[in-house]
């Protein structure tokens, strides 16, 4: 599979769904849904009834937390991997919040929503695998409103006098993990893995959000040093 290429990606998240949620608990020691509801309120300013809008949302848990957090708004979950999404809606059947999360099989870089219609967009773990990261941080400027927010959670490329251990940790710990979890789904993990190794650094995650031409732009390292929340505003 060639780096970021969407068809590939694509098959690649539709045969690791059964696995996704199990290994994203036991590889972030159970912190992931923590991240998420930080990244949900760092993506927390607005109305309560405005609409929201999950980018790569996966199994739907970054939209739920958002859907917990503004009870009469609307999320709606965007992802182009069918079977992440019919797995999302079976987690949430019958659940209130649920009822608010409405799941799109959509590309990240033209979603089905109008002009500066929401008050805010954010992406968990999901931005690194777009084809183009700027064009995916310019469609979320397109549709959020004057003041809405992009609150992106993402694992960055190591830096600082660790980067080099790090590396390792990803390169050679992870894909052991994977195997004793998940055997089948190995080779697409390690391409996951190697997909942080070689992605932006938020030093340069920073630079492109600035490009595009959100402001007032944040960086909160999550604990163990790998994850990042990276917010900014649509002036």
């Amino acid at each position: 599979m060639t780096a970021r290429d969407p068809k590939a990606i694509q098959a690649l998240f539709n045969e690791v769904s059964p696995t996704y949620d199990l290994l994203n608990g036991i590889l972030s020691l159970g912190l992931d849904q923590r991240w998420r509801e930080a990244a949900a309120r760092e993506a927390g300013e607005g109305q309560d009834g405005e609409t929201r809008v999950d980018l790569c949302g996966g199994t739907g848990d970054l939209a739920t937390a958002l859907a917990v957090r503004f009870p009469r708004g609307r999320v709606v979950l965007v992802d182009f991997a069918e079977a992440m999404l019919r797995l999302a809606q079976r987690k949430r059947a019958g659940s209130g919040e649920g009822g608010r999360v409405h799941p799109v099989c959509a590309d990240a870089l033209t979603l089905p929503l109008p002009d500066q219609s929401c008050a805010a967009a954010t992406a968990g773990f999901g931005v690194r695998n777009l084809a183009d990261t700027r064009a995916g941080l310019a469609e979320a400027y397109r549709v959020l409103r004057p003041g809405g927010r992009v609150a992106i959670l993402e694992f960055m490329r190591p830096q600082g006098p660790l980067a080099p251990l790090k590396r390792l940790l990803l390169r050679y710990g992870v894909p052991l993990i994977v195997l004793c979890v998940a055997r089948r789904h190995a080779a697409a993990y390690r391409y996951l893995t190697e997909s942080i190794v070689s992605y932006l650094s938020t030093d340069e995650m920073v630079a492109v959000l600035r490009e595009v031409g959100f402001v007032d732009i944040t960086v909160r390292h999550q604990p163990l040093g790998y994850a990042s929340i990276i917010r900014g505003t649509r002036p």
